[in-house]
């Protein structure tokens, strides 16, 4: 059996998988999260809309033109008021659990979690461009992330770019008011991959994470266990977006991570690409010296074998990975709860030697605190 080499501040779990236990990434799209400037539509249409203003669900109506959505075309959507959007017909519910690696598939959800609205005209969308060009915007406005919580006013929105089939989540103001550990939200999307029994679709989503402080947030990324307790709104005027992955690459030789210039800027960075375009030879991360807010979470990368291995090293110095703002508080990670820093879901052959991983001093909210767990795939 191939040595791992951590040091960790808290706990390190090690729990054994077999690739079979995991499904293959299926969902393709690039993250990357920017700022902007939030412009509220004030003449958007609204919805018919099925149950209550705390839990409803619309009619479909038409996107304005076809989005291809992971390879599936869509021409019309569903919206709820708990903060997410469906591609396609059939949705008959509007579920208050968030849970983006559930039974409740093409989910787009910009905040997931059982949000109320003040009244349904507060949810609208506007088609607005050129044909060959056009956007799709639909929005969330003065929502009540926790429906008790009088002062609660978060504003967010959809769009839907036609051509380039892009998607964004645009954050607005917002006044997140109640207890952190009332909310409780997931952001992300899922495939068109139909799930039996939830938490076991690993790869058939994209969840991201808040990290870093107010003054700097940074986002994590992973496929294998949802991030589904958020409690922080990310800054106005942040921008979430997914660009689809047309064309698979897969990675061999050597990547850096982080400081100038970089491969990758993150780890989550890295372990999404390895997740989404495999490998066909060796492949080493180097990630250079500093203290990372952030995680490296791998499913069944595709390609790995006694040859086509990844190793993650530091390239010189001292690389320290610490994150903020995890998502459970439990002192006893196990494979479906838990934060890990490192997680292995289903992989093979991989290495990671030298980092020091550190639960982060600044998590003073135990809401917030990142239990440090290692999740190790069968290794040769």
């Amino acid at each position: 059996m191939r040595k791992v080499l951590l040091i960790l501040g808290i706990l390190i779990l090690l729990v054994f998988l077999t690739s079979t236990s995991f499904s293959q990434a299926r969902l393709k799209y690039k993250f990357t999260a920017t700022t902007g400037t939030y412009t509220e539509i004030t003449d958007g249409s609204t919805f018919s809309w099925f149950g209550t203003a705390d839990s409803g669900y619309s009619s479909a109506v038409s996107i304005g033109f076809t989005f291809n959505y992971n390879g599936f075309n869509y021409d019309s959507f569903q919206v709820t008021t708990n903060g997410f959007l469906r591609l396609g017909t059939g949705l008959a519910n509007s579920p208050q659990v968030n849970d983006l690696g559930g039974i409740t598939r093409r989910i787009l959800a910009p905040l997931w979690d059982d949000l109320a609205a003040p009244a349904f005209g507060n949810i609208t969308y506007k088609l607005e461009g050129d044909p060959g060009s056009r956007v799709l915007t639909v929005q969330w406005k003065d929502m009540r992330w926790v429906k008790t919580a009088t002062t609660s006013a978060i504003n967010f929105q959809v769009k839907l770019y036609e051509g380039t089939n892009t998607i964004e989540f645009v954050y607005g103001p917002g006044t997140v008011g109640g207890l952190s550990t009332d909310r409780t939200a997931s952001i992300g999307l899922n495939d068109e991959t139909a799930i039996s029994v939830a938490d076991r679709a690993t790869g058939t989503f994209l969840s991201i994470n808040i990290g870093g402080t107010l003054a700097a947030r940074v986002y994590h990324q992973t496929m294998s266990l949802e991030f589904d307790k958020i409690s922080i709104f990310p800054p106005n005027g942040t921008i979430f977006r997914f660009e689809p992955v047309t064309t698979i690459s897969p990675l061999s030789g050597t990547y850096t991570v982080g400081g100038t210039a970089p491969d990758f800027a993150t780890l989550s960075d890295a372990a999404m690409a390895l997740n989404i375009h495999g490998v066909n030879g060796p492949v080493t991360l180097l990630v250079r010296p500093g203290t990372y807010d952030d995680i490296f979470h791998l499913i069944n990368v595709a390609g790995t074998s006694p040859t086509n291995t990844i190793t993650v090293t530091k390239e010189s110095g001292e690389v320290t990975i610490s994150p903020r703002n995890g998502s459970y508080t439990t002192t006893a990670p196990l494979v479906l709860s838990g934060d890990a820093i490192i997680r292995l879901d289903g992989t093979q052959y991989v290495t990671i030697d030298g980092l020091k991983l550190t639960n982060n001093p600044d998590n003073t909210n135990d809401q917030l605190r990142f239990d440090v767990g290692v999740f190790l795939a069968h290794s040769a």
